[in-house]
C-alpha cells in the first residue's frame, strides 16, 4: 500500500489553520500579563489533554469497546506528546520546554501534513465529523503551543540544546514501543508476533521501521540503517528493523538539522553572534600562528647573524 493523500481545498484549509490560529492568539495575548498568558496556555494544552481521554465517549469509541481503550494509551508519537504536554509545560525545566518547542511542533505537524488517521474520512456522518474535528484539534495544540510558549517569552529558547532533541526523540519512541508491549499482553490489540514486528502492522510512529506506505523513502533511510539492525530474527526474507534502535543514526542525521531551523526564527542573533565570534577566534588564532612563524624567522636569522 502506498499513501495516498488527496490534495484538496479543504486539506490546504486544515493545514493553514494553525498559523491563523498563532496570529490571532499571540494578538491577544501580547498585551496580556505573564500569568495569564501562561495559564490560558496551560488550558490549551489541558484540552488536548481532556480529548485524549474523553473520546472514550464518542459513539465510534463506545461501539469499539473496550478496544477502544488503546487509542488513549501512548498508541503514537502524538499520543505521548499530548498527554505529557501539559505537565512539561507546567511543570518542565529548560529541555522539557524544548521538548515541547521542537518534539511537538514536529509530531503534530507530521500528522497535520499525513493525517493518516483521516485519510479517506468525510464530514458526511456526525461520527466522522466528531473524529475529524478531535483529530484536528489535538494536533493544532501539539504546534500552536509551543510557538506561542516561544513568542510570548514563556521559554527562551538556545539552538545549542538542540543535540539532546534527537534522544528526547528516541525516548518517545521507546515509550510507544512499550505500549505496543502492553497492548499486546492486554489484548487490547490481538495480534501474533510476525504482526508485533512487522513495519506494516500499527507502526505510525516508525517505531518498527519504515512502512511500506513510505516505501519511496525506505531506500534513502535503510542506507543509514546498520544492515545488522534489518535482520530478522528468523526469516531473513521478511522486511524487519529493530524496534527504535534502527533509528538511531536517521534521526540523529535528520533530526539536529530540522531542530536548528526551527530555532532559527527565534535564535538567528545567538547564531550570527556565534558565527562573528567563531570568526573572530579564527582571526586571531591565524595572526598568532603568522606572528609566531615570524618570531621564529627573526630568531633563526638572528642566530645566523652572530
Amino acid at each position: 500500500m502506498v499513501l495516498a493523500i488527496e490534495l484538496n481545498f479543504r486539506y490546504f484549509f486544515l493545514l493553514a489553520v494553525p498559523v491563523f490560529l498563532v496570529i490571532f492568539l499571540y494578538f491577544f495575548l501580547k498585551r496580556r500579563s505573564a500569568k495569564f498568558q501562561f495559564y490560558f496556555i496551560f488550558a490549551i494544552c489541558v484540552t488536548g489533554f481532556a480529548l485524549h481521554f474523553l473520546k472514550q465517549f464518542f459513539p465510534a469509541y463506545i461501539a469499539d469497546w473496550p478496544y477502544s481503550l488503546r487509542t488513549s494509551t501512548f498508541e503514537n508519537l502524538c499520543a505521548v506528546c499530548t498527554i505529557v504536554l501539559p505537565f512539561f509545560y507546567l511543570f518542565g525545566g529548560k529541555y522539557l520546554k524544548d521538548f515541547v518547542y521542537y518534539i511537538c511542533i514536529v509530531c503534530g505537524t507530521f500528522a497535520l501534513i499525513v493525517p493518516t488517521v483521516t485519510l479517506g474520512g468525510q464530514f458526511s456522518t456526525f461520527d466522522e465529523v466528531l473524529e475529524n474535528i478531535r483529530y484536528y484539534v489535538c494536533h493544532y495544540i501539539l504546534v500552536i503551543v509551543g510557538v506561542l510558549m516561544v513568542m510570548l517569552n514563556q521559554h527562551r529558547l538556545n539552538y545549542h540544546r538542540i543535540i539532546a532533541m534527537p534522544l528526547a526523540f528516541l525516548g518517545v519512541m521507546t515509550c510507544v514501543f512499550i505500549n505496543e508491549i502492553f497492548l499486546a499482553i492486554s489484548g487490547l490489540v490481538p495480534q501474533t508476533l510476525d504482526e508485533f514486528l512487522s513495519p506494516d502492522f500499527r507502526n505510525a510512529s516508525f517505531v518498527f521501521g519504515v512502512p511500506q506506505a513510505y516505501a519511496g523513502l525506505r531506500g534513502m533511510i535503510d542506507a543509514l540503517v546498520f544492515p545488522f539492525l534489518r535482520m530478522h530474527p528468523y526469516d531473513p526474507n521478511r522486511i524487519f528493523y529493530l524496534p527504535v534502535l534502527w533509528a538511531v543514526i536517521p534521526i540523529y542525521i535528520a533530526g539536529i538539522p530540522l531542530c536548528f531551523l526551527l530555532s532559527l526564527p527565534f535564535e538567528h542573533h545567538h547564531v550570527r553572534q556565534d558565527m562573528r565570534s567563531l570568526a573572530f577566534k579564527i582571526k586571531m588564532a591565524n595572526i598568532l600562528r603568522r606572528n609566531k612563524k615570524m618570531n621564529a624567522i627573526e630568531l633563526e636569522e638572528g642566530e645566523k647573524s652572530l
